[in-house]
């Protein structure tokens, strides 16, 4: 009977879902300016296949970095939306309302730019991010010609 009851119990112990608390995991993004001008940075996400909204929009200054940081849950990886670019889909870095750039990397479809070498949105899975900005992408940005408003 005691043998019985230490299996029962075994058993029950084995099939009760303990496990140890989740691990918590550091999100680091460093953006460098090194450029002369100050710079935006506009993110967008799209919500549904039909509606695009605007995420969020920083300021960096000339030859100045911009840092987010902060701890998530590996259990729940939601968190990792506050990032960003992590549910980002589009991006546009518009250097002082002269020029920009846009890049695009979404989920589905063939019109994005998801491998272009210098496009931030091939990190947006990732949780160590350090990208920098240089006189050369100032160089290689488009006139803004008013869209930059």
């Amino acid at each position: 009977m005691k043998i019985f009851t230490l299996l029962s119990l075994s058993l029950l112990l084995y099939n009760c879902n303990i496990h140890t608390p989740a691990a918590r995991h550091d999100y680091n993004l460093i953006i460098e300016n090194n450029t002369s001008k100050s710079i935006q940075i506009i993110t967008y996400r799209n919500e549904t296949s039909l509606y695009r909204s605007h995420f969020k929009t920083i300021s960096i200054n000339p030859f100045s970095d911009y840092t987010e940081s902060f701890t998530y849950d590996s259990w729940h990886m939601a968190e990792l939306d506050d990032g960003l670019f992590y549910n980002t889909d589009s991006v546009a870095i518009v250097y002082k309302k002269e020029k920009f750039k846009s890049f695009t990397c979404l989920s589905y479809g063939f019109d994005n730019n998801c491998n272009e070498l210098r496009n931030p949105l091939q990190f947006k899975r990732e949780t160590n991010i350090q990208y920098i900005i240089t006189e050369e992408d100032y160089e290689n940005a488009e006139e803004c010609d008013e869209r930059c408003e």
